[in-house]
C-alpha cells in the first residue's frame, strides 16, 4: 500500500524558548515527562502526549508544513536535520504551536487516538528582520505501531 497524504498545512509558527509543539490540549502537563527526560536529539523529541521541536535560532521564525499520510511516506534526502520518531495521544485533537500558546496555534485532529510516526526534517532559510532567522520545517505523522526507535536519521 502506498502512502498518500490525507492532510496538509503551512503556517507560521510563534517559537518560545527555542521551542514549539504538536501536544494534547493540556499542554505542559503532557509534555512534562518529554521536557523532564532532557532530550539529547537535535531538532525534535517525541514521546506520549506528542512532540518538542528545537529550533537552532534564538530568534527563529519556524515556517511549518505539516502533513498527515496514510502511511509512512518515503524519507525527504534534501534537508539539513532529521528525526524519525513516534508519539502517542488519548485524544484526537492536538495543538501545533508555540509551547506557551500564541494566537498562531492551530488544532489538528488527526485520525484516531493512539500510537503515530513522525518524520521532521529541518533546513535554515534566510535571515529574516533584525536577528530574526527563518527555520523551514517539514512534520510528517502517519498511523502506527507504538515502539519504533527514535532519533536523527
Amino acid at each position: 500500500m502506498s502512502a498518500l497524504i490525507q492532510y496538509e498545512v503551512s503556517l507560521e509558527v510563534m517559537a518560545d524558548f527555542r521551542q514549539f509543539v504538536l501536544v494534547e490540549p493540556d499542554g505542559l502537563a503532557s509534555l512534562s515527562p518529554l521536557i523532564a527526560a532532557q532530550p539529547t536529539q537535535d531538532i525534535a523529541f517525541s514521546g506520549d502526549g506528542g512532540v518538542v521541536f528545537f529550533c537552532s535560532h534564538e530568534l527563529a521564525e519556524p515556517h511549518v508544513v505539516f502533513q498527515q499520510w496514510s502511511a509512512e511516506p518515503s524519507r525527504q534526502d534534501d534537508w539539513m536535520k532529521a528525526y524519525t520518531g513516534d508519539f502517542r495521544t488519548s485524544v484526537r485533537d492536538v495543538t501545533l504551536g508555540c509551547l506557551t500558546g500564541a494566537p498562531s496555534d492551530i488544532t489538528v485532529r488527526l485520525p484516531a487516538v493512539g500510537a503515530f510516526g513522525i518524520s521532521v526534517y529541518w533546513k535554515t532559510g534566510s535571515t529574516g528582520a533584525g536577528d530574526t532567522a527563518r527555520e523551514d520545517w517539514l512534520i510528517q505523522v502517519w498511523p502506527n505501531r507504538p515502539g519504533r526507535m527514535a532519533g536523527a536519521v
